[in-house]
């Protein structure tokens, strides 16, 4: 030994610590997005929409997400990009939020942007006109609306302007309630409660005259109705009628069928008539023969009210269980394709392309897509106060509902 020793380097603490902090160097984060468009409360029409954001500082990457919810709890969209836009289709009509962040090539992601609340809306209400009564069916030909106005029996209204439907007569029996109505020509068929059948001259709409009645069938109820050649067909209560209108004057009641339950609603295609019979669901006939032949049943999940038929499709209003919907393709043999619940209590509905109306009562009335009939979507949900019946008019971006406390609301495409 040389007598040296060595004295032990000793780093305070703190020291160590100030050290660490200045050899770690913080990954950035990105900057928080500045939204663009859709603007804030903007109304848009078409699905396809366009999101533009500002680039954030060090962002390379973003993710955007729409939702229903300002929370974000209920996310209907989500993509990511490396640009600052996106387009994303949209399948149903509400109050959209969305917000956009961004991520850097580190990994990290930044603050989610403040959010911003878009409509998007494809119908608009434009205008009501009260009714007198409660208006339950429409018939439409030409530039008049032939209402079945319940307790104020059958009005005519002209729709040359459909923004503004104008009266133009009506005629009435205080006893009775007018539910359903078809139109063939100049003649009127109502379906009229306890008066199965009312057939109306309306040569001049505004002057109305009854040339045939057809009533006390019991126990018949008309509900609704549907005109083939020299046939009308009836949904009365607790039966299904036949009756020859070859001469209107004289209505002959040729054929009755009886059901243990209400029988509400039928529609024809061809020589096959499809009854919506409410708990028994819905009864198909052959009606190229006499008497008719019932050839098929199928019973609905819930109370099958009304029937509209396209390209081999049933549509069903099937009450609180909304639309089913019906490979009806074979009416001897029909099969379900799918079911889509709706608000409301499914009454009503008309079919126009792929999509299908249906009048909901207090649910207002639910535009279905219906271009892949196994596949339903909801597009949208027109609100009124309780919705009994839809009215489409051929070639035209207006349609009506009619509702019990508003009585004729115009509805516009805004597509």
């Amino acid at each position: 030994m040389n007598g040296s020793f060595r004295i032990p380097l000793i780093w305070p603490l703190g020291l160590s610590i100030v050290l660490m902090l200045f050899c770690i160097k913080p990954i950035p984060v990105p900057g928080r997005v500045s939204l663009k468009a859709p603007v804030q409360g903007a109304v848009l029409n078409n699905p396809a929409i366009s999101f533009i954001w500002d680039a954030a500082l060090d962002g390379e990457r973003f993710v955007l997400q729409v939702a229903t919810d300002v929370k974000f709890q209920y996310v209907s969209a989500e993509d990511t990009t490396t640009q600052t836009s996106l387009i994303l289709i949209l399948k149903t009509d509400n109050k959209y939020y969305w917000r956009v962040r961004a991520q850097n090539n580190n990994g990290v992601w930044g603050e989610w942007s403040e959010p911003d609340s878009f409509i998007l809306q494809r119908f608009s209400i434009i205008n009501s006109l009260k009714t007198q009564g409660y208006p339950h069916d429409i018939a439409i030909q030409g530039n008049l609306a032939y209402i079945a106005d319940g307790q104020a029996g059958l009005a005519v209204y002209a729709i040359l302007m459909p923004q503004a439907p104008s009266f133009l007569s009506r005629i009435m029996d205080s006893l009775n309630v007018a539910w359903g109505v078809a139109v063939r020509d100049t003649l009127v068929f109502v379906a009229y409660g306890y008066k199965e059948l009312l057939i109306v001259n309306a040569a001049r709409p505004e002057s109305l005259k009854i040339i045939g009645v057809l009533e006390y069938p019991q126990p018949g109820y008309g509900y609704d109705l549907a005109q083939k050649d020299s046939w009308v067909y009836i949904a009365a209560g607790a039966q299904l009628i036949a009756v020859n209108v070859t001469d209107p004057r004289y209505p002959n009641l040729r054929f009755q069928y009886y059901y243990p339950r209400d029988c509400r609603g039928l529609v024809i295609s061809g020589s096959y008539l499809f009854l919506a019979c409410e708990q028994l669901g819905i009864a198909s006939w052959r009606i190229d023969t006499f008497p008719p032949v019932q050839i098929g049943a199928f019973d609905t999940p819930g109370n099958a009210r009304g029937v509209a038929f396209q390209d081999g499709v049933l549509f069903v209003a099937d009450g609180r269980n909304g639309l089913v919907i019906i490979d009806a393709d074979e009416p001897e043999d029909m099969k379900e394709l799918a079911e889509i619940g709706l608000a409301g209590y499914a009454s009503s509905l008309a079919v126009e392309d792929s999509l299908v109306y249906v009048a909901c009562g207090s649910g207002g009335v639910s535009v279905v897509n219906c271009a892949v009939p196994s596949a339903p979507c909801l597009l949208s949900r027109i609100k009124s106060p309780y919705a009994y019946a839809i009215g489409l008019i051929p070639d035209s971006r207006y349609f009506f509902i009619l509702d019990r406390d508003l009585g004729i609301i115009t509805v516009k495409k805004e597509f």
